[in-house]
C-alpha cells in the first residue's frame, strides 16, 4: 500500500481512483450536493460515507458468521452504532418520523434514504410535514435525536450533518 497521504480538514486522506458505470455516476453527481449540503467536496464526502456504510455492513456479516479476523475495536464500534429498540419509541413520534422520511425521499428524489443528511434538507422535510415555525422544527429535531432516529455528527447549528439511524 504505497499511497500518498494528503491532509484535508485536519484528516488524513488518500486519492482513490475507481471506474463506475455512467448511470451510477450521473446519480452520484445529482444527489451528492443534496446529501452533503454543499457542492464543494460533495462527491468525496458521499463516496467516502457510502464506502464506510458498505464496509460496516460487510463487517457485520463477517462478524455474525464468526470471522475471527475482526478486531474487538471494530466490534465495539458496530455495537455502539446499532439503532435503539423501536418498541421503546412512542408510536406518535414513529408516525411523524415516517412522514418526515417520506418527505425526505420526495425532496431528494430517491427511494432509499441516504446514510447522512444535511440540516437544511431535514428542516425542509419537517416543515412540509409539521409546519414552518422554527420552534416546531427545532422541537422535532430534538425529539428525533433524543429517541435515536438521527444522530448529530458535525457542523454548526443551521448547517449540521445528521446520520440517519432509523428509516
Amino acid at each position: 500500500m504505497n499511497k500518498k497521504i494528503f491532509i484535508r480538514n485536519g484528516k488524513k486522506k488518500v486519492l482513490l481512483q475507481v471506474t463506475i458505470s455512467y448511470e451510477t455516476y450521473k446519480r452520484l453527481i445529482e444527489i451528492a450536493p443534496k446529501i452533503s449540503g454543499s457542492v464543494k467536496g460533495s462527491l468525496s464526502y458521499v463516496v467516502e460515507k457510502a464506502i464506510e456504510e458498505y464496509l460496516g455492513r460487510m463487517e457485520r456479516i463477517l462478524r455474525e458468521a464468526g470471522d475471527p479476523t475482526l478486531h474487538t475495536h471494530t466490534r465495539s464500534l458496530m455495537k455502539s452504532t446499532a439503532p435503539s429498540n423501536s418498541t421503546t419509541r412512542p408510536s406518535n413520534v414513529e408516525t411523524v418520523w415516517k412522514e418526515v422520511t417520506e418527505s425526505l425521499k420526495r425532496i431528494l428524489t430517491t427511494e432509499k434514504l441516504p446514510y447522512r443528511i444535511g440540516e437544511p434538507v431535514l428542516r425542509r422535510a419537517i416543515m412540509v410535514t409539521r409546519g414552518s415555525d422554527k420552534r416546531t422544527v427545532d422541537k422535532w429535531i430534538s425529539i428525533f435525536k433524543e429517541l435515536g432516529f438521527i444522530k448529530e455528527e458535525e457542523g454548526e447549528e443551521g448547517n449540521r450533518i445528521f446520520r440517519i439511524i432509523s428509516d
